[in-house]
């Protein structure tokens, strides 16, 4: 007796889609690539004319660069606004391709993707971090600002909580969901690390290095970011698509 004929059913992995149709996916998730490349590049070139404008040695570039829109730096310029665009949609291409089987890694992911939008949108741990200065009255270690200090406790709180998801979501996760899963972890390191420890050079080269060199880390910290939560974004869509039914070939 078949399994059919006992009743029973087993999730399988999609059927992969015809030739041309993986191609046409590919062509699509590479043209969203460009599109992402072209408007980051855009937002950084304006953010480095932002940055010469800003320089108290320089001429401005043009008066519309005095504008803190365009300042990578500042939590309302252009460019965080669409960093949160690009997390926002991130979130749903991976809930998306958590259709894939087993896929319930993803959904982990696209859970502790919106904490770190919200996180960023809301500046949660900036809060956090001035309410555990006001109401302990935090040192400063090595001469640097307490709120650095409290800060640093509320991602110390928040982080073991979020990496359990991710490592208990990456255990129930198989297959094309597993490899999309990972390809995703590694940029999503890179992310963290751009967003912490560059930070944390940032900090240092504006109190020990010239304005220059300060301004340079500053961009190579927001270029950083910016790129990375493109990456993060195509590894989402790639998912997504996978995970997409096939159109019936007319």
């Amino acid at each position: 007796m078949t399994d059919t004929e006992r009743g029973l059913t087993t999730r399988v992995d999609p059927v992969p889609p015809p030739h041309g149709g993986r191609e046409a996916r590919s062509r699509a998730v590479l043209a969203l690539a460009v599109v992402l490349l072209l408007i980051d590049a855009a937002l950084l070139l304006h953010n480095g004319l932002f940055l010469l404008h800003d320089e108290p040695a320089r001429e401005p570039v043009h008066p519309l660069y005095s504008s803190l829109l365009w300042n990578g730096d500042n939590d309302e310029s252009w460019i965080e606004l669409f960093g949160y665009a690009k997390l926002g949609l991130t979130v749903g291409l991976l809930i998306a391709a958590a259709r894939l089987r087993d896929g319930v890694g993803l959904i982990a992911l696209a859970a502790v993707v919106l904490v770190l939008l919200a996180d960023d949108a809301v500046r949660l741990h900036e809060r956090g971090g001035t309410e555990l200065v006001e109401r302990l009255d935090l040192p400063a270690p090595l001469g640097f600002d307490p709120q650095y200090l409290g800060e640093a406790l509320i991602w110390a709180a928040m982080a073991p909580v979020l990496l359990a998801l991710i490592v208990i979501g990456r255990r129930l996760t198989r297959g094309a969901a597993r490899r999309i899963l990972d390809r995703a972890l590694i940029v999503l390191l890179g992310l963290v690390a751009a967003g912490v420890l560059v930070d944390v050079a940032v900090i240092a080269a504006q109190r020990v290095a010239s304005a220059g060199t300060a301004t340079a880390v500053v961009l190579v910290e927001t270029s950083g970011e910016l790129l990375l939560m493109t990456a993060l974004l195509l590894v989402a869509a790639s998912g997504a698509r996978m995970a997409a039914p096939s159109r019936p070939r007319g």
